[in-house]
């Protein structure tokens, strides 16, 4: 494989439709708001090659992580400013409170322990600091019915709010996301039409129920 191919996850989230939706989705939600702490350090884990890294490096410092060496070399062939760290997300290795944001888009569904990660997020996080975090929702209908193929979601809309309250974090804003019956490296055509109906219909606001929900919270002063 050449050295610059692009990452199986690259690919998907830019070339297939579903792939751009999702990212679209997941970007305004996380940029759009202007929640984050601009001028501040935003650490990103579970970076992969840069997805959330590249456009929050355009107004703050970056620290991205994961365990993909060669994501990581592939989002320092784009931007050498970011400073990036083959590390485990339970084990972050950062000091405690540097962090004024932390992402972690799609990451918990690879976690056997939610708590372990989120834990450290809040740990590196400052006092008031931000959290935006992603997740498959288990107690889905979609959810549901992937686990009758044996591949169901990790945790459940419920089970990702205690784990963030035990943790001291506050939801300030959430939502639900991918109602749509297709697989992320899917180019179905009606793709803009079934998302075009789940903002329409307001599915987006019934975060419990949805099959996938999008979070920020905010770290709770001690």
């Amino acid at each position: 494989m050449n050295a610059l191919e692009e990452t199986y996850w690259e690919h998907v989230n830019k070339s297939t439709k579903m792939g751009v939706y999702l990212t679209r989705v997941e970007t305004q939600f996380i940029f759009d708001s202007h929640c984050l702490k601009a001028d501040g350090l935003v650490v990103d884990v579970g970076a992969n090659a840069g997805r959330f890294s590249l456009p929050a490096a355009q107004f703050m410092s970056v620290v991205a992580m994961d365990l993909d060496l060669y994501a990581l070399k592939r989002l320092r062939l784009k931007n050498q400013d970011v400073a990036v760290v083959l590390a485990d997300a339970r084990f972050i290795p950062l000091k405690n409170c540097v962090a004024d944001n932390v992402i972690m888009i799609e990451l918990l569904d690879y976690v056997e322990n939610a708590e372990a990660p989120i834990s450290e997020c809040a740990r590196v996080l400052k006092d008031d600091g931000l959290i935006f975090l992603s997740f498959g929702n288990k107690s889905s209908l979609k959810g549901r019915i992937k686990g009758f193929s044996g591949k169901s979601y990790r945790y459940s809309y419920q089970d990702i709010l205690r784990v963030l309250k035990a943790e001291k974090f506050k939801i300030a804003r959430k939502m639900g996301f991918n109602w749509l019956p297709f697989g992320r490296d899917s180019n179905n055509p009606a793709i803009y039409l079934f998302a075009k109906g789940e903002r329409i219909l307001g599915l987006r606001k019934l975060a419990r129920f949805s099959p996938w929900v999008i979070i920020q919270a905010v770290k709770v002063a001690e």
